[in-house]
């Protein structure tokens, strides 16, 4: 997804037992995405209001936060390198695509965001016809 092997990259995780170790792009979707429902059986008021999205009551929403952070710088500093050494006329990548289009190059944030829907949005549907397949492959 990012290509010249940054898919690889490796960044910073916090996890619930005070561990801090680096993990690939792949494993931290995977990882953060499980965070984010734990979050809402912990707090479940953040249905109700925006604002409890936002807050840090509990300890699982600062790491939640700090690995939210991580995993942009992370993605920021590739969109960025892809945007020093990027050849303009031929974009490659997505990350590429959009550093080629005049709306999209100005805003880094807006490439970023896009990147992460795009690498949970594949990750997890690629893992559920995976699942999907090897179930209905066992039971015929």
């Amino acid at each position: 997804m990012l290509g010249s092997g940054n898919s690889f990259k490796s960044v910073q995780y916090h996890f619930k037992d005070g561990r801090i170790e680096k993990v690939d792009l792949a494993t931290f979707f995977d990882i953060i995405v499980a965070d984010a429902g734990n979050r809402l059986r912990e707090n479940p008021l953040m249905l109700l209001h925006s604002f409890f999205m936002h807050t840090q009551m509990f300890e699982s929403n600062r790491r939640f936060a700090q690995n939210c952070k991580n995993i942009r710088d992370a993605i920021a500093e590739v969109v960025e390198d892809r945007r020093k050494n990027m050849d303009s006329s031929k974009p490659t990548d997505i990350i590429s695509i959009c550093l080629s289009d005049d709306i999209y190059s100005k805003d880094i944030e807006a490439i970023v965001d896009d990147v992460i829907v795009m690498f949970i949005a594949g990750t997890k549907t690629v893992q559920g016809t995976t699942t999907n397949f090897i179930g209905e492959y066992i039971n015929n």
